[in-house]
Protein backbone atom coordinates (compact mmCIF):
# COMPACT_ATOMS: atom_id res chain seq x y z
CA UNK A 1 0.00 0.00 0.00
CA UNK A 2 1.13 3.83 -0.67
CA UNK A 3 1.06 6.34 2.06
CA UNK A 4 1.46 9.91 1.16
CA UNK A 5 2.58 11.92 3.90
CA UNK A 6 1.82 16.04 3.80
CA UNK A 7 4.33 18.13 6.09
CA UNK A 8 4.62 21.67 4.59
CA UNK A 9 7.07 22.19 6.96
CA UNK A 10 9.38 19.42 6.79
CA UNK A 11 12.51 21.34 9.55
CA UNK A 12 14.94 19.40 12.28
CA UNK A 13 11.60 19.38 15.15
CA UNK A 14 10.09 16.41 17.54
CA UNK A 15 7.62 16.32 15.02
CA UNK A 16 9.57 15.11 12.35
CA UNK A 17 11.62 13.07 14.20
CA UNK A 18 8.24 11.31 15.11
CA UNK A 19 7.30 10.58 11.28
CA UNK A 20 10.28 9.54 10.54
CA UNK A 21 10.27 6.70 13.13
CA UNK A 22 6.72 5.86 11.34
CA UNK A 23 7.61 5.50 8.50
CA UNK A 24 10.65 3.79 8.75
CA UNK A 25 8.38 1.18 10.91
CA UNK A 26 5.76 1.22 7.79
CA UNK A 27 8.63 0.86 5.43
CA UNK A 28 10.32 -2.09 6.95
CA UNK A 29 6.16 -3.45 6.98
CA UNK A 30 6.22 -2.97 3.11
CA UNK A 31 4.80 0.29 2.71
CA UNK A 32 5.40 2.47 -0.33
CA UNK A 33 5.86 6.13 1.27
CA UNK A 34 6.41 9.58 -0.25
CA UNK A 35 6.66 12.70 1.71
CA UNK A 36 4.44 15.96 0.13
CA UNK A 37 6.90 19.16 1.72
CA UNK A 38 7.36 22.63 0.85
CA UNK A 39 9.56 23.83 2.99
CA UNK A 40 12.57 21.65 4.60
CA UNK A 41 15.67 21.94 5.77
CA UNK A 42 19.11 19.50 5.67
CA UNK A 43 18.14 19.04 9.16
CA UNK A 44 14.65 18.01 8.43
CA UNK A 45 15.29 15.77 5.60
CA UNK A 46 18.37 13.86 7.59
CA UNK A 47 15.54 12.33 9.93
CA UNK A 48 14.14 10.24 6.97
CA UNK A 49 15.00 7.04 5.46
CA UNK A 50 17.04 7.27 1.74
CA UNK A 51 13.71 4.70 0.51
CA UNK A 52 11.55 7.31 1.32
CA UNK A 53 10.59 9.94 -1.86
CA UNK A 54 10.65 13.11 -1.19
CA UNK A 55 8.22 15.84 -3.65
CA UNK A 56 8.86 19.12 -2.95
CA UNK A 57 6.54 22.07 -3.80
CA UNK A 58 7.29 26.08 -4.16
CA UNK A 59 4.62 27.99 -3.00
CA UNK A 60 6.24 31.40 -2.41
CA UNK A 61 8.35 33.35 -0.05
CA UNK A 62 6.01 34.24 2.91
CA UNK A 63 7.86 33.41 6.23
CA UNK A 64 6.40 32.41 9.36
CA UNK A 65 5.59 36.10 10.80
CA UNK A 66 3.19 36.91 7.95
CA UNK A 67 0.12 37.53 9.36
CA UNK A 68 -3.18 34.84 9.18
CA UNK A 69 -4.12 36.28 5.52
CA UNK A 70 -0.96 35.88 3.97
CA UNK A 71 -0.52 32.63 5.29
CA UNK A 72 -3.93 31.69 3.98
CA UNK A 73 -2.57 32.51 0.34
CA UNK A 74 0.28 30.54 0.85
CA UNK A 75 -2.01 27.79 1.51
CA UNK A 76 -3.98 27.90 -1.57
CA UNK A 77 -0.69 28.19 -3.73
CA UNK A 78 0.08 24.94 -1.87
CA UNK A 79 -3.57 23.29 -2.23
CA UNK A 80 -3.39 23.59 -5.86
CA UNK A 81 -0.09 21.84 -6.34
CA UNK A 82 -0.72 18.98 -4.25
CA UNK A 83 -3.98 18.51 -5.82
CA UNK A 84 -2.82 18.65 -9.25
CA UNK A 85 -0.30 15.75 -8.24
CA UNK A 86 -2.61 13.71 -5.78
CA UNK A 87 -5.19 13.27 -8.58
CA UNK A 88 -2.71 11.54 -10.77
CA UNK A 89 -1.00 9.76 -7.91
CA UNK A 90 -2.38 6.19 -6.94
CA UNK A 91 -2.03 6.55 -3.43
CA UNK A 92 -4.69 5.08 -0.26
CA UNK A 93 -3.97 7.33 2.54
CA UNK A 94 -2.73 10.52 2.87
CA UNK A 95 -1.35 11.31 6.80
CA UNK A 96 -1.38 14.66 7.39
CA UNK A 97 1.80 15.37 9.65
CA UNK A 98 0.86 19.20 9.81
CA UNK A 99 -1.49 21.99 8.41
CA UNK A 100 -4.97 19.42 8.69
CA UNK A 101 -7.40 22.06 6.99
CA UNK A 102 -5.28 22.20 3.86
CA UNK A 103 -5.38 18.14 3.76
CA UNK A 104 -9.01 18.03 4.29
CA UNK A 105 -9.61 20.86 1.45
CA UNK A 106 -7.41 18.59 -0.96
CA UNK A 107 -9.34 15.63 -0.05
CA UNK A 108 -12.88 17.05 -0.67
CA UNK A 109 -11.54 18.51 -3.90
CA UNK A 110 -9.55 15.56 -5.34
CA UNK A 111 -10.90 13.19 -8.32
CA UNK A 112 -8.74 10.75 -5.72
CA UNK A 113 -10.07 8.59 -3.36
CA UNK A 114 -7.63 8.16 -0.98
CA UNK A 115 -8.39 7.77 2.66
CA UNK A 116 -7.61 11.11 4.89
CA UNK A 117 -5.70 10.70 8.71
CA UNK A 118 -5.25 14.01 10.43
CA UNK A 119 -2.28 13.24 13.09
CA UNK A 120 -2.53 16.23 15.79
CA UNK A 121 1.05 16.60 17.36
CA UNK A 122 -0.45 19.13 19.81
CA UNK A 123 -2.93 20.53 22.11
CA UNK A 124 -5.11 22.81 20.50
CA UNK A 125 -6.28 24.41 23.50
CA UNK A 126 -2.46 25.11 24.39
CA UNK A 127 -1.59 26.14 20.44
CA UNK A 128 -3.76 28.85 20.63
CA UNK A 129 -1.63 30.67 23.40
CA UNK A 130 0.94 31.01 20.34
CA UNK A 131 -1.86 32.86 17.71
CA UNK A 132 -0.47 35.92 17.89
CA UNK A 133 -4.27 37.60 18.02
CA UNK A 134 -7.54 36.99 19.02
CA UNK A 135 -8.46 36.82 15.37
CA UNK A 136 -6.25 34.52 14.40
CA UNK A 137 -7.30 31.93 17.33
CA UNK A 138 -10.99 32.72 16.38
CA UNK A 139 -10.26 31.78 12.06
CA UNK A 140 -8.10 28.67 13.00
CA UNK A 141 -10.50 26.95 15.63
CA UNK A 142 -13.38 27.92 13.64
CA UNK A 143 -11.77 26.46 10.48
CA UNK A 144 -10.60 23.39 12.21
CA UNK A 145 -13.86 22.56 13.87
CA UNK A 146 -15.79 22.56 10.26
CA UNK A 147 -12.65 20.57 8.89
CA UNK A 148 -11.49 17.94 10.93
CA UNK A 149 -15.00 15.87 10.78
CA UNK A 150 -14.19 15.27 6.80
CA UNK A 151 -10.75 13.27 7.89
CA UNK A 152 -11.36 9.26 7.96
CA UNK A 153 -9.53 9.37 10.97
CA UNK A 154 -8.03 11.42 13.59
CA UNK A 155 -4.81 10.13 15.48
CA UNK A 156 -4.39 12.07 19.12
CA UNK A 157 -0.83 11.14 20.18
CA UNK A 158 -1.78 11.72 23.60
CA UNK A 159 -5.47 11.69 25.84
CA UNK A 160 -4.67 14.92 26.63
CA UNK A 161 -4.78 15.96 22.62
CA UNK A 162 -7.83 13.90 22.23
CA UNK A 163 -9.46 15.42 25.06
CA UNK A 164 -8.99 18.95 24.13
CA UNK A 165 -10.23 17.90 20.35
CA UNK A 166 -13.28 16.90 22.11
CA UNK A 167 -13.92 19.44 24.21
CA UNK A 168 -12.78 22.36 21.60
CA UNK A 169 -13.64 21.14 18.26
CA UNK A 170 -16.68 18.61 18.75
CA UNK A 171 -15.48 16.00 17.63
CA UNK A 172 -16.61 12.55 18.03
CA UNK A 173 -14.37 10.56 20.42
CA UNK A 174 -15.34 7.45 17.91
CA UNK A 175 -13.80 9.50 15.51
CA UNK A 176 -10.35 9.63 17.17
CA UNK A 177 -7.76 7.03 18.19
CA UNK A 178 -4.91 8.01 20.67
CA UNK A 179 -1.41 6.83 19.48
CA UNK A 180 1.69 8.05 21.32
CA UNK A 181 4.84 8.50 20.11
CA UNK A 182 7.42 6.07 18.92
CA UNK A 183 10.26 7.83 21.08
CA UNK A 184 11.59 4.37 22.05
CA UNK A 185 14.35 4.39 19.04
CA UNK A 186 16.97 1.54 19.52
CA UNK A 187 18.80 3.86 17.29
CA UNK A 188 19.48 6.56 19.79
CA UNK A 189 21.71 3.72 21.71
CA UNK A 190 23.60 3.47 19.53
CA UNK A 191 24.25 7.32 19.33
CA UNK A 192 24.32 7.57 23.30
CA UNK A 193 27.44 5.51 22.58
CA UNK A 194 29.26 8.11 21.08
CA UNK A 195 32.08 10.33 22.82
CA UNK A 196 31.41 13.49 24.52
CA UNK A 197 34.04 16.25 25.26
CA UNK A 198 35.38 15.12 28.62
CA UNK A 199 34.48 18.56 30.26
CA UNK A 200 30.69 17.24 29.74
CA UNK A 201 31.40 13.99 31.58
CA UNK A 202 29.04 13.45 34.46
CA UNK A 203 31.54 12.40 36.47
CA UNK A 204 33.27 15.48 37.01
CA UNK A 205 29.99 17.32 38.33
CA UNK A 206 26.67 16.44 39.15
CA UNK A 207 24.64 16.99 35.80
CA UNK A 208 21.11 18.00 35.02
CA UNK A 209 20.23 18.41 31.42
CA UNK A 210 17.17 19.51 29.19
CA UNK A 211 16.73 19.39 25.83
CA UNK A 212 14.09 21.55 23.74
CA UNK A 213 13.71 24.62 21.40
CA UNK A 214 14.50 27.98 23.24
CA UNK A 215 11.44 29.30 22.93
CA UNK A 216 8.62 30.23 25.56
CA UNK A 217 6.42 27.42 25.63
CA UNK A 218 9.83 25.27 26.74
CA UNK A 219 9.66 28.05 29.92
CA UNK A 220 13.71 27.46 30.40
CA UNK A 221 13.72 30.60 32.09
CA UNK A 222 11.66 28.69 35.41
CA UNK A 223 14.41 25.89 35.16
CA UNK A 224 17.69 28.36 35.42
CA UNK A 225 15.68 30.17 38.19
CA UNK A 226 15.40 26.81 39.80
CA UNK A 227 18.95 25.79 39.21
CA UNK A 228 20.04 29.06 40.80
CA UNK A 229 18.79 28.03 43.72
CA UNK A 230 20.37 24.40 43.69
CA UNK A 231 23.35 25.83 43.55
CA UNK A 232 23.32 27.21 47.25
CA UNK A 233 23.59 23.48 48.47
CA UNK A 234 25.11 21.54 45.03
CA UNK A 235 27.94 22.64 43.06
CA UNK A 236 26.00 20.86 40.22
CA UNK A 237 25.70 21.74 35.92
CA UNK A 238 23.22 22.46 33.99
CA UNK A 239 23.20 21.51 29.84
CA UNK A 240 20.76 23.17 27.81
CA UNK A 241 20.67 21.87 24.42
CA UNK A 242 18.75 23.78 21.81
CA UNK A 243 18.79 26.35 19.69
CA UNK A 244 15.87 29.08 19.24
CA UNK A 245 14.53 32.91 20.11
CA UNK A 246 14.94 32.69 23.79
CA UNK A 247 18.79 32.67 23.75
CA UNK A 248 19.91 36.37 23.67
CA UNK A 249 17.17 36.41 26.78
CA UNK A 250 18.76 33.30 28.79
CA UNK A 251 22.12 34.31 28.43
CA UNK A 252 21.62 37.91 29.61
CA UNK A 253 20.19 36.82 33.08
CA UNK A 254 23.32 33.78 33.20
CA UNK A 255 25.73 36.50 32.76
CA UNK A 256 24.05 38.70 35.18
CA UNK A 257 23.89 36.14 37.93
CA UNK A 258 27.06 35.08 37.25
CA UNK A 259 25.89 31.56 36.71
CA UNK A 260 27.88 31.01 33.77
CA UNK A 261 30.25 28.38 34.91
CA UNK A 262 27.68 26.37 36.27
CA UNK A 263 25.12 26.62 33.04
CA UNK A 264 25.83 25.91 29.29
CA UNK A 265 23.57 26.89 26.77
CA UNK A 266 25.17 24.32 24.22
CA UNK A 267 22.71 25.32 20.93
CA UNK A 268 21.19 22.70 18.59
CA UNK A 269 22.62 19.04 18.47
CA UNK A 270 21.93 16.79 15.99
CA UNK A 271 22.77 13.66 18.57
CA UNK A 272 21.62 15.39 21.80
CA UNK A 273 21.37 11.51 23.59
CA UNK A 274 25.21 11.05 23.94
CA UNK A 275 25.22 13.81 26.88
CA UNK A 276 21.72 12.55 27.83
CA UNK A 277 23.18 9.46 28.79
CA UNK A 278 25.97 11.72 30.80
CA UNK A 279 23.55 13.01 32.84
CA UNK A 280 22.54 12.89 36.36
CA UNK A 281 18.98 13.98 35.76
CA UNK A 282 16.47 15.13 32.27
CA UNK A 283 14.32 17.88 33.28
CA UNK A 284 11.28 19.47 31.33
CA UNK A 285 9.96 22.51 32.30
CA UNK A 286 7.31 23.23 29.14
CA UNK A 287 4.29 25.54 29.57
CA UNK A 288 2.55 22.51 27.52
CA UNK A 289 3.24 19.88 25.23
CA UNK A 290 1.57 17.58 22.64
CA UNK A 291 3.22 14.10 24.06
CA UNK A 292 6.78 14.68 25.12
CA UNK A 293 9.52 12.70 23.33
CA UNK A 294 12.57 13.62 25.28
CA UNK A 295 10.68 12.07 28.75
CA UNK A 296 10.49 8.89 26.79
CA UNK A 297 14.08 8.96 25.64
CA UNK A 298 15.18 9.82 28.88
CA UNK A 299 13.32 7.00 30.33
CA UNK A 300 14.39 4.87 27.47
CA UNK A 301 18.16 5.54 28.35
CA UNK A 302 17.68 5.10 32.09
CA UNK A 303 18.42 8.30 32.94
CA UNK A 304 15.66 9.83 35.91
CA UNK A 305 12.93 12.57 35.21
CA UNK A 306 11.71 15.36 36.18
CA UNK A 307 8.92 17.10 34.28
CA UNK A 308 6.40 19.98 34.56
CA UNK A 309 2.67 19.01 34.89
CA UNK A 310 1.88 20.32 32.04
CA UNK A 311 -1.15 19.91 29.21
CA UNK A 312 -0.56 17.47 28.30
CA UNK A 313 1.66 14.33 28.01
CA UNK A 314 4.16 14.69 30.72
CA UNK A 315 1.83 12.98 33.58
CA UNK A 316 0.39 10.01 31.03
CA UNK A 317 3.82 9.13 30.43
CA UNK A 318 5.01 9.41 34.17
CA UNK A 319 1.91 7.62 35.27
CA UNK A 320 0.37 10.61 37.26
CA UNK A 321 4.11 10.65 38.98
CA UNK A 322 4.88 7.29 39.64
CA UNK A 323 7.75 6.59 37.28
CA UNK A 324 9.35 10.31 37.64
CA UNK A 325 8.76 13.80 39.44
CA UNK A 326 6.35 16.34 38.41
CA UNK A 327 6.49 19.99 39.84
CA UNK A 328 3.55 22.75 39.14
CA UNK A 329 4.29 24.69 35.97
CA UNK A 330 6.35 27.71 36.44
CA UNK A 331 7.48 26.62 40.51
CA UNK A 332 10.93 27.12 39.95
CA UNK A 333 10.82 26.80 43.91
CA UNK A 334 9.05 23.44 43.93
CA UNK A 335 11.50 22.71 40.94
CA UNK A 336 14.81 23.30 43.04
CA UNK A 337 13.65 21.14 45.95
CA UNK A 338 13.41 18.21 43.24
CA UNK A 339 16.18 18.85 41.21
CA UNK A 340 17.91 18.95 44.80
CA UNK A 341 16.59 15.49 46.67
CA UNK A 342 17.34 14.02 43.16
CA UNK A 343 20.96 14.70 42.71
CA UNK A 344 21.88 14.02 46.55
CA UNK A 345 19.57 10.85 46.93
CA UNK A 346 20.43 9.00 44.01
CA UNK A 347 19.78 5.39 44.77
CA UNK A 348 16.70 5.75 45.91
CA UNK A 349 15.46 6.41 42.64
CA UNK A 350 16.76 3.10 41.43
CA UNK A 351 13.60 1.78 41.78
CA UNK A 352 11.63 3.93 40.38
CA UNK A 353 14.30 4.97 37.06
CA UNK A 354 14.01 0.87 36.05
CA UNK A 355 10.36 1.41 35.81
CA UNK A 356 10.51 3.62 33.92
CA UNK A 357 13.09 2.18 31.59
CA UNK A 358 10.55 -1.22 31.11
CA UNK A 359 7.58 1.35 30.81
CA UNK A 360 9.47 2.85 27.78
CA UNK A 361 9.31 -0.08 25.56
CA UNK A 362 6.01 0.51 24.70
CA UNK A 363 6.61 3.40 23.10
CA UNK A 364 8.98 1.24 20.49
CA UNK A 365 8.53 1.76 17.39
CA UNK A 366 7.69 -1.70 15.90
CA UNK A 367 4.66 -1.01 18.93
CA UNK A 368 3.64 2.13 17.44
CA UNK A 369 3.56 1.18 13.95
CA UNK A 370 1.55 -1.54 14.44
CA UNK A 371 -1.04 0.50 15.50
CA UNK A 372 -0.60 2.99 12.86
CA UNK A 373 -0.73 0.28 10.23
CA UNK A 374 -4.39 -1.14 12.28
CA UNK A 375 -5.76 2.40 11.52
CA UNK A 376 -4.83 2.69 8.13
CA UNK A 377 -6.52 -1.41 7.19
CA UNK A 378 -9.09 -0.09 9.14
CA UNK A 379 -10.25 2.38 7.47
CA UNK A 380 -9.46 0.93 4.13
CA UNK A 381 -11.00 -2.45 4.35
Amino acid sequence: MKLSILIPSLEKGGIERSISRISRGLLDKGWDIELLVEKFSNEGTAFFDERIYIKKFNAGSFNQNSNIFFSIFKNMILFFSVLKYLNKSNTDIVLVAKNAPLGVLIKKFSSNTFKLVIREPVNPSSASKIQRSFLSRKILNSIKRVSYPYADKVIAISYGVKNSLISLLDLSPDSIEVIYNPAADSRIKELANSEVPPEYRKERHPTVISIGRLAPQKDHMTLIKAFERVLESVDARLLIIGEGQERNKLEKYIQQNKLSDNIKLLGYMSNPWKFLINSDLFVLSSLWEGFGNVIVEAMYLGIPVVSSDCESGPSEILNGGELGHLFKVGDDVQLSEIITSSLSEKERYLDIVNSAKRKSEEYSIETITEQYEAVFRGIIL
